[in-house]
This record gives C-alpha cells, sequence and structure tokens, in this order.
C-alpha cells in the first residue's frame, strides 16, 4: 500500500524539462548534474530510483545540487500538481523518501528534496 501510494505521488508531483547541464538520460528518466564529480552520484540516484520503482508513465527530470554542506535532489512538478503546499500524507511520504536518499545514494550526507518549476527553480524544500 505505501508503494502504490508513493508512486501515485510521484506522478502527480514530476513532470519533465528541457536540458540543464550534464544528464544521464534513459527512457524515463533525467538525471542533471552540473559538476562532474556528480556523475557517479547521478547514475546511483538514477538506480535507486529505478530499484525503487519511482518512475511513472511521464518521463521525469530530477537533478543533483551539492554545496559544501548538503546535497539536493531536485525534481520538476507536474502541470497537474501546481502547488506550493503538501498536505501532510505528501510530506511524510516524501520525507521517507528523503531518508531513504540520505542513507542509500549520498551516504548519511545531510540531503534535501526540493520540488521546483520546470526551470529547476525552488518551490518547496524538504529537509531533516
Amino acid at each position: 500500500m505505501k508503494t502504490g501510494a508513493f508512486i501515485v505521488l510521484l506522478l502527480m508531483i514530476f513532470g519533465c524539462s528541457s536540458g540543464f547541464g550534464n544528464k544521464l538520460k534513459s527512457e524515463q528518466l533525467d538525471v542533471y548534474y552540473d559538476d562532474s564529480e556528480l556523475a557517479d552520484l547521478a547514475d546511483s540516484l538514477g538506480s535507486f530510483w529505478t530499484k525503487n520503482e519511482l518512475i511513472g508513465d511521464r518521463k521525469q527530470s530530477i537533478k543533483i545540487k551539492k554545496s559544501a554542506k548538503k546535497f539536493q535532489v531536485l525534481i520538476i512538478q507536474s502541470e497537474e500538481f501546481k502547488s506550493e503546499k503538501l498536505d501532510p500524507i505528501e510530506l511524510a511520504l516524501l520525507q521517507e523518501l528523503r531518508a531513504d536518499l540520505q542513507e542509500k545514494v549520498f551516504n548519511k550526507k545531510p540531503t534535501s528534496i526540493v520540488i521546483c518549476n520546470d526551470e529547476f527553480e525552488s518551490l518547496i524544500e524538504i529537509k531533516e
């Protein structure tokens, strides 16, 4: 049940985008990154996304950003979602995803999820 609700949430939130830096491309997922040192993490993130069945019917675009203190996973919202508020269930599911990414992809380094518009401009940030 948790996985099904999560996939529905992801389908509602995530849309697709145009080019934004380097990217790893697959049929249903593009993972962007600005710095070539993030290429391996981009690959790990794409694998995590696929392995955990977070890919929906539509092509999705996500991006990794790194600052001195943390990683950010930027995710473009879909046209259907267009909201700057999350209900408690959506927030809890995204917080769970953030914790999993921090643990399994980013080696326990602080990680946040940022819901963005189609230009990867921040709308909502889910952090610890």
